[in-house]
């Protein structure tokens, strides 16, 4: 089946989730350059989650001791004191909010999962935390964003969007679409001996239309799947 993947954030208590994007939730399904789930990202980036630590976060992942990231470590201390085994992502979907229902291009299938639990009165599983007497109120009003330029403040680099000629080549050696390296950067997976934590994780991380500050190192032909030495799901 492979490994699923969301956007969560640690600090907030948020996840997004691709499913509701109708996108497939494996590392690769998500990552082409110019979907709206990672256009939701971008919005929460620029505005509600500004500054928080997020991360891509696998479905089969066990944070250990070994792990130093502080984001990580911050995420396993909850999870340690929730006290109820699992993964660390079973962990965020039971205690943290899917805020996926805040865009429009999210509508159709939050939408969907609402009216099931209207239709059933069952809001056990109301990952959205919505109000059963007015489940829609502040839903579908944002829109996906689109920046040219993700920085790393940390480490003091970027990759710009327009000029980052990556792509994705498929296990039937198809060359497929331009990917965005964002969500390998910032990506926890699991317990596969050939995965490895992304690069950026735990970083001070913007997305922005200007310029990048002078010194920071253009990385958008670097960062790419191929180099970065992880096996594709």
């Amino acid at each position: 089946m492979g490994e699923y993947y969301e956007w969560v954030n640690v600090d907030r208590k948020e996840y997004i989730c691709p499913n509701d994007f109708n996108l497939g939730n494996k590392l690769h399904e998500s990552a082409f350059a110019g979907n709206h789930f990672l256009g939701a990202l971008y919005n929460l980036l620029s505005t509600d989650w500004r500054g928080d630590s997020i991360v891509f976060l696998g479905d089969q992942s066990n944070i250990t001791e070994k792990d130093l990231n502080p984001v990580l470590r911050s995420l396993s201390a909850e999870r340690q004191a929730w006290g109820e085994s699992g993964y660390d992502a079973d962990y965020v979907t039971e205690e943290y909010k899917c805020v996926s229902g805040l865009f429009k291009e999210a509508e159709k299938e939050v939408r969907h999962e609402i009216e099931y639990m209207i239709k059933f009165n069952d809001f056990r599983n109301n990952c959205y935390r919505v109000d059963r007497e007015d489940p829609y109120k502040g839903l579908f009003e944002r829109k996906s964003a689109f920046y040219r330029y993700t920085i790393n403040h940390t480490k003091q680099e970027f990759f710009d969007i327009e000029m980052t000629r990556l792509t994705y080549t498929n296990r039937d050696g198809v060359l497929s679409t331009r990917i965005n390296p964002l969500p390998l950067l910032m990506a926890f997976p699991g317990s596969d001996e050939d995965s490895c934590t992304g690069l950026w994780l735990g970083d001070s991380i913007e997305v922005s239309d200007n310029v990048p500050p002078s010194g920071y190192k253009d990385m958008s032909e670097v960062y790419g799947w191929d180099r970065m030495i992880y096996k594709m799901q």
